[in-house]
């Protein structure tokens, strides 16, 4: 053999011997991912990353699909039990991550994808790259952190989504009005709106629970330099973080209304504010503004209503402002503020409901669409949009004599993974100005027979308010002892399918016009859901100042149909429902 061919005999068994051990390292690879994991590696926003969730993508839309028909082979009982075991599952976008600052402790984030998708996915690229820079070195005691998001080989955002929304106790964005690295979280007690209406900057995730914000807490007590007065507050070394990611549970747990977080805190239900008279157009837990006609620090009355009276006495008087909290208002205990501002209502950036002590009144009435959503009272049955009709799904009137279809879960009640009952109706009216996605939405997915078109639409849970819910007697929490339990004075459900956005991440899907989430408001859910811009749902039984104004209120119920959502009884398994739309409503 010469030296030509005993070279290419070598050549030929180094490339055997790369492509077996090639293959060995692929094969080992993909044989701790499961076929669902290799078929999910996807592009978003530009990061390339694994999505974990189990859910299949198609084309845009990015939610749990259970099949439809009868190709799946499946029973009536285990496509209902297939739809059930999907709506549990967070959306192929939602994310977590963990802070973690050491022996103070970790900060539990959800990353928002509706909020802004790209800052989601640097988050997790930081959380995934081998080394890391992160740190905290800004701290204003009780008010804000700041510090810094970098991981080796992570290229920085240039340009990120601003949602429409303003910022809330315990949400996280970009310092400065930029796209990152440098970040804060918000500490304050209610909505930032000092930070603008909508806030001027991105922000993208929120802590997860009080646990957390009590390490951020900590984190903003550490020493400081000392610092001239009006100067940030820096930290004499920067405290090193480790970011990770936060996996979502194998097997997730089917309260997904059990909110671990107060989103405004201080606030209760201030019940003595409710006393005022009708034209006094009372807006509880909020702080309206004005020209000063006269001066509240020696203007005193124990009650709204009185102040409201002051204000119709005075000539030039339109708005009134009364702080009527002992525990809140402290030095300006029942002061009563009487101010001027004919055009009050033409704003569009007010807010309500986000003061923790102020109650505010005008004599003018607010537009019923106003996007505040100070005019908002409940409905009465002429006005409402669509009607849910709750139990076992049979053919209603209104929809058969159109040929509306409706959904069919014969073998699936009872005796399968639903519970049927005696149907009962309840109207809602949709909220076209405040909610204009999701009223749009749901509109449409009604006129083309899609909405609960697959019986995947359910209550799944009702959970009363206790006669001491929200009582300024009870310390402030979400435990079962506190002012707000946890997940309490709520209805769950689900709008199926065809109630899901598909969207998600390709544009920020979030409404524009925040609102507090009132007795008979129809919200979103965003606690530990898909994500805030539905399908899932929660209705409302008491008024729900802790919620601040992060969920998207889209319908109000019914006033007279309150009461027969109250009495619902939802045990192990969850309650069908259809969708109709009002008589006169349809074409």
């Amino acid at each position: 053999m010469n030296f030509r061919t005993l070279r290419s005999v070598v050549f030929l068994a180094s490339y055997v011997s790369l492509l077996i051990l090639w293959h060995t390292v692929l094969g080992t690879f993909f044989a701790s991912r499961s076929p669902q994991q290799q078929k999910d590696d996807v592009q978003v926003d530009g990061y390339s990353e694994s999505l974990r969730s189990g859910v299949v993508i198609s084309g845009r839309n990015i939610f749990p699909r259970a099949q439809h028909n009868n190709t799946t082979g499946l029973s009536p009982e285990g496509r209902q039990g297939e739809l059930l075991a999907a709506r549990e599952q967070p959306c192929s976008l939602c994310a977590r991550a963990i802070l973690d600052a050491g022996e103070l402790g970790v900060i539990r984030l959800h990353l928002r994808p509706e909020w802004c998708n790209a800052s989601r996915a640097y988050v997790l690229d930081v959380a995934h790259a081998a080394g890391s820079g992160s740190q905290i070195y800004r701290l204003e005691p009780g008010f804000l952190i700041q510090g810094r998001l970098t991981g080796h080989g992570v290229r920085k955002l240039h340009k990120t989504a601003r949602a429409p929304k303003v910022m809330e106790r315990g949400e996280v964005g970009w310092a400065g009005g930029g796209a990152g690295p440098d970040f804060f979280i918000y500490l304050g007690d209610g909505p930032a709106g000092w930070l603008g209406t909508p806030h001027d900057g991105t922000v993208f995730a929120e802590v997860a629970d009080e646990e957390s914000m009590e390490t951020a807490r900590r984190v903003s007590l550490l020493p400081v330099r000392p610092t001239p007065p009006g100067q940030m507050h820096l930290l004499r070394s920067p405290l090193p973080i480790a970011v990770r990611e936060w996996p979502y549970p194998t097997s997730p747990p089917r309260a997904r209304l059990s909110l671990r977080i107060l989103k405004a805190a201080g606030v209760s239900l201030d019940a003595g504010s409710t006393e005022c008279a009708e034209d006094c157009h009372a807006q509880l837990r909020t702080e309206l503004h004005g020209a000063v006609v006269r001066w509240g620090s020696d203007h005193l009355f124990n009650t709204s209503a009185e102040c409201c009276e002051a204000c119709k006495r005075h000539p030039r008087c339109d708005v009134w402002v009364h702080c009527s909290r002992e525990s809140r208002c402290k030095g300006a205990y029942r002061q009563c503020w009487l101010k001027r501002e004919p055009a009050i209502w033409n704003s569009t950036g007010l807010l309500v409901g986000s003061s923790d002590r102020w109650t505010s009144g005008t004599l003018t009435s607010p537009p019923l669409d106003h996007p505040s959503g100070a005019g908002i009272s409940l409905p009465s049955p002429s006005e409402h949009d669509l009607a849910l009709h709750v139990g076992r799904p049979v053919a209603v009137a209104e929809g058969a004599a159109r040929g509306r279809s409706t959904a069919s879960t014969d073998g699936a009640c009872d005796g399968g993974p639903l519970r049927c009952a005696e149907a009962v109706t309840l109207r809602l009216r949709l909220r076209w100005r405040g909610a204009p996605r999701a009223a749009k939405r749901l509109w449409a997915a009604l006129q083309e027979n899609r909405l609960c078109a697959h019986a995947d639409c359910f209550i799944h849970k009702v959970v009363r308010a206790s006669e001491s819910w929200g009582s300024d007697a009870l310390p402030d929490g979400l435990n079962v002892t506190s002012r707000w339990p946890a997940g309490a004075a709520l209805v769950d459900g689900t709008m199926g399918d065809a109630g899901a956005p598909s969207d998600v991440g390709a544009s920020v899907a979030v409404e524009p016009n925040p609102t507090t989430v009132r007795r008979g408001s129809v919200a979103w859910t965003s606690a530990g859901a898909r994500t805030g811009d539905g399908p899932n749902f929660f209705v409302a039984l008491a008024d729900h100042p802790q919620l601040g104004l992060s969920h998207t209120v889209w319908a109000d119920v019914v006033r007279a149909d309150l009461q027969l959502l109250n009495d619902l009884e939802v045990d192990d398994k969850p309650l069908p429902f259809t969708v109709t739309p009002r008589a006169s409503h349809l074409v």
